[in-house]
């Protein structure tokens, strides 16, 4: 996994832009993008943008699976589908091991691919707000599961040769916090800290 982007990128605002994804790599059309929270509205910003540039395989999660899909967003990704996209839509619970390793294997199935590469973005959240006097280990719990143990899972289940890259999305939340998401704030700050550890691997 060397020489490869993990983990986010830091933008410094006062020089110029770097590309935001390596095109020899984030873009290819034979890697498998796999996106937890996969049916929400920024994945599928997502999906239109990496297909633009060439990506062609995607591999989209989430609890709800397509039933999570507002009809709209159903029929655009048929659409793409139409100029040979290919996209599986799976119900997925990140925070479970099994969950993960079944979806694997059906990409591998689906796109007929006995060594699939991969390139991971884990956009996948869970909100369980309430003030620091009310929370408790359950809800504590029910945010780090899908933040925390799903990034985790991921890259326990996919081999590293065949991890492209890995991109995880968190929010101001762990800068700027809201008093009634701490639990939400420290599960970001994990995922910031995790991200720069395998930057450095």
């Amino acid at each position: 996994m060397s020489d490869q982007h993990k983990g986010k990128l830091i933008l410094n605002m006062k020089s110029e832009l770097p590309a935001l994804f390596p095109s020899t790599t984030i873009y290819n059309s034979q890697t498998c993008h796999i996106l937890s929270g996969g049916t929400g509205a920024l994945a599928l910003q997502l999906v239109q943008h990496l297909n633009a540039h060439g990506a062609k395989r995607f591999l989209l999660l989430s609890r709800q699976g397509s039933n999570g899909l507002r009809s709209s967003d159903a029929t655009m990704l048929t659409d793409l589908q139409r100029f040979g996209i290919e996209i599986c839509i799976e119900k997925c619970d990140v925070a479970k091991l099994e969950d993960i390793q079944n979806v694997l294997h059906t990409a591998q199935m689906k796109f007929n691919v006995s060594s699939l590469k991969y390139s991971l973005l884990h956009l996948a959240i869970v909100l369980d707000d309430a003030p620091i006097s009310k929370l408790n280990i359950q809800r504590i719990e029910n945010v780090l599961q899908c933040k925390v143990t799903g990034a985790m899972n991921f890259l326990q289940l996919i081999p590293g040769e065949q991890l492209e890259n890995v991109i995880f999305f968190s929010r101001a939340a762990s800068t700027f916090e809201n008093p009634s998401q701490a639990n939400y704030s420290k599960a970001n700050i994990f995922l910031d800290n995790y991200a720069n550890q395998l930057s450095k691997l």
